[in-house]
C-alpha cells in the first residue's frame, strides 16, 4: 500500500513538472512573440525621449563626441500637454460616476451617497500624481498604464488593506500583439534575490530561488537607452537583480488548446510569476477579481484601428523638433 501511494505521489510530481516546464515555454513564445510586436513603437518612444532629455550627442567618423545645437521645444511642448490632459482627469467629480444599474432599489445607500462613498476612496488611494505620470507617459508612447496594487498601511496597532495606482511604461508591459485580442498581458521588472526569498508566497520555491543566477541588465532588451544610464555588467557588491515576469491570461498547450493543471483545470486568466525565465515561483493562481481582469488600467490615448498601438501626440512634434534643429545648425554654420 505504502509501495503504491510513493509511486502515485511520484507520478504527479513528474506530471506537475511537466506542466510546469510547457506552462515556462508557453510564456517565454509570448513574451518573444510581444518583444518583437513592441519593437518599433518602443523605438519611437525612445527617440522621442531622447529629444525630450537633450540627449542629442552623435559621434563623427573620427570617434570624436559632438553636441549639435537642440532647441528642446518638444519638452515644453511635453510638460504643457501633461499638465492639461491632468487638469481633465484629476476632476474624478466629472467624468466617474457609480452606475445606475449596480445600486437598484434594494441598495443600502443612495447613488448620491454612493458617488460621494467612491470620491473618498479616489481621495484615499492618492491617484492623482499618478494619473499624471502616466499621461506623461502615454505622449510619448501613445499608451496609459496604471496598475491598481494592494499593500498594507499601518494605522496604529492594525495594518489597514489599501489600494494604490502606479503608473507602468512600455519597458514594463507586454502586451498581446493580436490587434483585437487579449489572450494575456506580462509585467516584467527587476527584484531582488532577497525580497523573492523574503516573500511568503514565495517559500514553497526557496531552494530554487538560491539557486537562480544574476540577471545581466546589461542585456535587458526593455532597457529605456533614454535613461541615460549605462549599468555595470556584474552589479556591485551583492546586490543580486531577479528578473520576473508577472503574467495574467491564459496558458495554452502545444497543440493551441487550453492547457489544464494537475486537478485537471484549465489554466485560464490566471496570475504567474515566472523567474529568469526558467522557474515559477509559485503555483499558478486563479484571477478572482470581481472584474475577472488583470489589476491594470491599459488604454491608448490617441485610439486607432490600423494598428496595435498607433502613434503618440509628441510623434509629429519629434520630427518638428529636428527639423527646427538643422535648420538652426546650418543657420550657426
Amino acid at each position: 500500500m505504502a509501495k503504491k501511494e510513493k509511486e502515485e505521489s511520484a507520478s504527479l510530481e513528474l506530471k506537475e513538472h511537466e506542466i510546469k516546464a510547457k506552462i515556462i515555454a508557453c510564456i517565454n513564445e509570448f513574451e518573444a512573440a510581444s518583444e518583437q510586436n513592441q519593437l518599433e513603437w518602443r523605438e519611437k518612444a525612445n527617440d522621442i525621449y531622447r529629444l525630450i532629455n537633450a540627449d542629442v550627442t552623435v559621434v563623427d567618423e573620427n570617434g570624436k563626441e559632438e553636441r549639435p545645437v537642440h532647441l528642446n521645444r518638444i519638452q515644453i511642448a511635453h510638460e504643457r500637454l501633461a499638465a492639461e490632459y491632468g487638469k481633465g482627469l484629476v476632476d474624478f467629480d466629472k467624468w466617474i460616476k457609480v452606475s445606475k444599474g449596480k445600486i437598484g432599489t434594494s441598495s443600502l445607500m443612495t447613488e448620491f451617497e454612493a458617488n460621494r462613498l467612491l470620491m473618498c476612496m479616489l481621495d484615499f488611494s492618492e491617484p492623482k500624481v499618478a494619473l499624471v505620470d502616466s499621461v506623461r507617459n502615454a505622449l510619448a508612447e501613445n499608451l496609459i498604464c496604471l496598475k491598481i496594487e494592494k499593500y498594507y498601511k499601518k494605522m496604529g496597532d492594525r495594518e489597514i488593506l489599501q489600494f494604490r495606482w502606479v503608473p507602468k511604461s512600455i519597458e514594463e508591459m507586454l502586451l498581446d500583439p493580436e490587434p483585437n485580442s487579449e489572450l494575456y498581458l506580462m509585467e516584467v521588472g527587476i527584484v531582488e534575490k532577497s525580497d523573492l526569498l523574503s516573500n511568503p508566497d514565495f517559500a514553497d520555491e526557496a531552494d530554487d530561488i538560491k539557486s537562480l543566477s544574476r540577471f545581466d541588465i546589461t542585456n535587458r532588451y526593455r532597457k529605456r537607452e533614454s535613461d541615460g544610464e549605462t549599468p555595470s555588467t556584474t552589479p556591485a557588491g551583492r546586490r543580486f537583480p531577479i528578473k520576473v515576469i508577472q503574467f495574467w491570461g491564459t496558458i495554452l498547450d502545444d497543440d493551441g488548446t487550453i492547457l489544464k493543471w494537475t486537478n485537471g483545470k484549465e489554466l485560464k486568466n490566471v496570475n504567474i510569476f515566472v523567474a529568469n525565465n526558467q522557474i515559477l515561483l509559485c503555483d499558478p493562481v486563479w484571477n478572482k477579481r470581481f472584474s475577472s481582469s488583470p489589476p491594470y488600467i491599459v488604454s491608448k490615448l490617441l485610439r486607432t484601428s490600423r494598428t496595435k498601438f498607433g502613434n503618440a501626440v509628441l510623434f509629429n512634434g519629434m520630427e518638428l523638433n529636428q527639423y527646427y534643429d538643422t535648420l538652426f545648425q546650418n543657420l550657426i554654420d
